[in-house]
């Protein structure tokens, strides 16, 4: 319920209690229950951020709090964990990495300021991250979020902005033309 988001982002601490769980530790020795305690509760935030940044009332609100915007681009750069090669732990991994993609994208479907702010957030370091995940992200839905996202920030106001970021513009290019060879096939 979009009043019941806007309320809970209001509420004092339950943003920033949200971006402190997923700074816990996780150690390469630690117990097996251990890491699977730290990288649930990594997921689960990420899910909880997405749900809040649906909701209109709250992306500018969001999308001005640094420490959040800092936290859902570690956690989309972040593909290695202990035990990555359980298949349970991977898709953790990458579920949390498609919630924080996820809420980017929500928080750019916003206005032109937010939009903006976002674009211009630590000289484009969000636009950065979603080129990376673009390119080089092995998980399709998190590359095509990447997209999605792109997609939301681009309008007439960030267009420098984007433009001014080398490989994000040629990975819009082959996505271009690849989508250009796909409909003539």
């Amino acid at each position: 319920n979009g009043d019941n988001m806007e309320m809970m982002v209001r509420v004092p601490g339950l943003i920033a209690a949200l971006i402190e769980v997923p700074h816990r530790p996780l150690h390469h020795d630690a117990t097996l229950e251990q890491t699977m305690e730290v990288l649930r509760a990594r997921s689960i935030t990420s899910r909880a951020i997405l749900n809040l940044s649906w909701s209109t009332a709250t992306k500018s609100t969001m999308a001005a709090n640094n420490d959040l915007l800092d936290l859902l681009t570690e956690l989309i750069l972040r593909r290695n964990a202990p035990l990555i090669k359980s298949r349970t732990v991977r898709n953790i991994v990458t579920t949390t990495r498609r919630h924080a993609i996820g809420a980017i994208r929500n928080l750019a479907a916003a206005s032109r300021a937010t939009k903006i702010g976002l674009c211009s957030y630590k000289s484009g370091h969000i636009l950065d991250v979603l080129t990376e995940a673009a390119l080089n992200d092995p998980d399709q839905s998190t590359v095509d979020r990447a997209f999605a996202a792109i997609h939301n920030l681009a309008n007439l106001d960030t267009a420098v902005q984007i433009v001014s970021h080398p490989a994000l513009v040629m990975a819009l290019k082959d996505v271009l033309m690849s989508a250009d060879s796909a409909d003539n096939q």
